[in-house]
């Protein structure tokens, strides 16, 4: 077993980012916390073993498409373990994965308002990204049917003008015909 300490930089507080990550790391059975810092990243102390935790930052990264201050986006994400330079001891044992509130959440209560509110943050999220994500593939087929209504309208009135061509010619033939009859 080896314990990391990562850091994550980004879009990732307010977005319901620490939610997720204690979803992912109870589902991966990782020891741990994880808290925002002041700076606006989130700190994140986990103990497995170094693939599971590889895994894990593989599974936290979350990119969107049209980043705004209201969309969860991972930018960069930085992971020392622990022996290496730069690893700063985790100020308490880890145990089962959970959200360090800090001053944020005193009680229980307070703790499970403030996730609920997280995990709503991200569902809400989530519909908006895929609302957005519907709306950008429907303006993109409209497009497409736009440029082949166009195309087709402009094949019509070709047709139509080579019809009318054709009927002209026809009339003329008939009447130059007529007039060698009637010689």
């Amino acid at each position: 077993m080896v314990k990391a300490r990562i850091l994550v930089e980004g879009f990732v507080q307010g977005v319901g980012y620490r939610a997720l990550v204690k979803n992912i790391a109870r589902k991966m059975k990782i020891k741990g916390y994880v808290k925002n810092l002041d700076d606006g990243t989130v700190e994140i102390y986990c103990e497995s073993t170094k693939g599971i935790i590889e895994d894990f930052i593989r599974k936290m990264e979350r990119k969107t498409e049209y980043p705004d201050e209201f969309s969860l986006s991972v930018e960069r994400i930085f992971v020392r373990y622990e022996g290496e330079e730069g690893y700063i001891q985790p100020s308490r044992e880890l145990g089962i994965f959970e959200t360090d509130y800090g001053e944020e959440a005193k009680s229980a209560f307070e703790k499970a308002n403030l996730e609920k509110l997280e995990i709503g943050t991200l569902v809400m999220s989530k519909l908006r990204d895929e609302t957005n994500y519907n709306f950008r593939t429907m303006d993109e087929r409209y497009a497409r049917i736009s440029t082949n209504v166009e195309a087709l309208t402009k094949e019509i009135r070709d047709t139509n003008q080579n019809v009318e061509t054709l009927a002209k010619t026809f009339i003329r033939l008939v009447d130059t015909l007529e007039r060698k009859s009637a010689k």
